[in-house]
């Protein structure tokens, strides 16, 4: 209990800090309260199963497997309260050793180190006038027959933006007057919205992967690139842009749910596909699934959620749930849930339970899952498009599109007919997703569409001819849409080039828009990419003259 001190006859109480801890404890009641029904739902419906299909004399044995889910489930869910309630969204005065590791009953330790950042440039519009805050929140109009659409300060919100996953992570490498030019052109091209990665988990010798990462090791986090987070969006605020910043990964370039993992399980054996190692694909995401059923790493990943939502950005001093530029909070890029009916069953848990999390910890802001879509294996990744995004707490659909690695496309061939199938098929896929999303009446939002050089080639001199064609007709086909939202493209490189086209990204070289396991050039958009970027920008304005 917390005992008012008297002085002076008057008493003094913390008032700010029993708020803080009363919304805590109230967020976690409702991160609880939701965890309980979720578990009660899918325990009824499991024992109506066994019922049904299980002879006998294997119910009871049956039944013991039931209570150890929901044990496993109660587990998470305790960590998940722990992790709202603990921590307040301030960083440890006192410097933290590399080498601790918090435990997951204290708050966050900062991995603090030299933030050697210069300040704005001078070209900045952080520079050169006071840092104001955004325009108002991104929403979603009221339930109607119409479905839902984003509005902005009353207008439509529909936008052409951009993949730039390493945002945070150019002001650290290369200082933040390079960021600004970059943001610049966007901006310039009528890009509106950019897709940025908000995390990176596991240590700097980890291989394939994007480096420095926000989190060493579980539970610290590195200062110097949390600021530089801090600074991007500092400086999308002052362009009117919004953000979405993706919070977990299922694939290893980033470390995320395979990282995660690791840590939970204190295993150093993660099963690294080609080209960081000899395991399959398959392999590699059926041992990343075990996330899911791990109570420890989801509690993990919940910590940064926690984390990043309470922290007050240094640059604009708004704190993050309160910031307009945030438009919307990614649980996952392309979460999947390769494996069996368990896998699949703790999946859907997840994603109910980190999307009511987020809505807990920043109601003002929007929430999705990163999904992909259906893909053309549907019954291998393990998730449902419309049952997973029918949840209240997710506010709207997505879509990723690979022509190239579903094998619609080969830049080889390259021919008139090659094009068109991956034109037609692509638009079918998103006409198959937004007639969901109009079922759902929600938003949907195609957040990845990429198509190589002409050729397959890597280097930036190498035509775009059938990529402007291709993107020209996909972001047709959204504006024509009632129910996508937008367009995000994969992925800008801008003024970065490779050290060597084709070749995997190494610490040291430039980061561009192929992420480090991909081979460097493959989908980047450069800045002298003319053709490909008039297409946007002739996309951009037709879009800005429908709000």
């Amino acid at each position: 209990m917390y005992t008012p001190v008297a002085r002076g006859g008057a008493i003094e109480a913390d008032v700010g800090e029993i708020d803080a801890t009363l919304t805590r404890l109230e967020r976690a009641r409702a991160a609880i309260e939701t965890g309980i029904q979720l578990v009660t739902i899918a325990k009824q419906k499991a024992e109506q199963k066994v019922a049904e299909k299980l002879p006998d004399h294997l119910k009871p044995q049956a039944s013991r497997v039931l209570m150890a889910l929901a044990l496993v489930v109660a587990l998470t869910l305790l960590g998940v309260a722990a992790s709202v309630m603990l921590y307040d969204g301030r960083a440890d005065a006192a410097e933290v050793p590399r080498d601790t590791l918090a435990s997951s009953m204290q708050r966050p330790t900062s991995v603090l180190e030299i933030d050697a950042s210069p300040p704005p440039p001078s070209n900045s519009p952080a520079f050169k006038t006071p840092m104001r805050a955004a325009r108002g929140f991104v929403m979603l109009t009221p339930p109607s027959s119409q479905g839902r659409v984003f509005m902005r300060e009353g207008q439509p919100y529909r936008f052409v933006g951009m993949n730039m996953w390493a945002g945070m992570h150019l002001v650290h490498e290369g200082g933040r007057a390079k960021l600004v030019r970059e943001l610049d052109r966007l901006q310039s091209m009528g890009v509106r919205s950019l897709r940025v990665l908000a995390s990176g988990e596991g240590p700097d010798d980890s291989p394939w992967r994007l480096l420095p990462t926000l989190q060493p090791k579980m539970h610290m986090y590195s200062e110097p690139l949390a600021r530089g987070l801090d600074y991007l969006l500092a400086e999308l605020a002052v362009r009117d842009m919004t953000a979405t910043l993706v919070l977990n990964n299922q694939w290893s370039w980033s470390g995320g749910q395979a990282a995660y993992l690791a840590w939970a399980t204190g295993s150093e054996n993660i099963p690294f596909p080609a080209p960081a190692g000899s395991a399959t694909v398959d392999s590699f995401l059926r041992f990343s699934a075990g996330f899911y059923t791990d109570a420890r790493a989801v509690a993990a990943s919940h910590w940064l959620i926690s984390f990043l939502t309470r922290r007050m950005n240094s640059v604009s001093n708004v704190k993050y749930a309160d910031d307009p530029t945030i438009m919307a909070w990614e649980m996952c890029n392309e979460p999947r849930a390769v494996g069996g009916p368990l896998e699949r069953e703790a999946y859907r848990l997840w994603v109910a339970q980190t999307a009511a999390l987020l809505k807990a910890l920043a109601p003002k802001q929007l929430v999705t899952i990163g999904s992909e879509g259906m893909t053309p294996i549907p019954q291998y990744i393990g998730t449902d498009f419309a049952a997973d995004h029918s949840s209240l707490h997710i506010d709207f659909a997505t879509v990723h599109i690979r022509p190239e690695v579903w094998s619609w496309y080969d830049p080889v061939v390259g021919n008139e007919e090659e094009l068109e199938q991956a034109i037609r098929m692509s638009q079918q896929y998103l006409a198959n997703h937004a007639m969901i999303a109009r079922r759902l009446g929600k938003p949907l939002v195609l957040q990845e569409l990429a198509l190589s050089r002409d050729g397959g080639a890597f280097i930036a001199t190498a035509p775009t001819t059938s990529r402007d064609r291709y993107f020209d007709a996909l972001l047709r086909s959204v504006h024509e849409s009632a129910e996508v939202a937008g367009a995000q493209l994969w992925a800008w490189a801008g003024e970065g080039r490779p050290k060597e086209a084709g070749v995997h990204w190494v610490l040291g070289d430039e980061l561009i828009g192929d992420p480090p396991q991909e081979r460097q050039g493959h989908y980047s958009i450069f800045d002298t990419d003319v053709t490909t970027v008039a297409t946007i920008a002739k996309w951009s304005t037709r879009f800005h003259e429908y709000t």
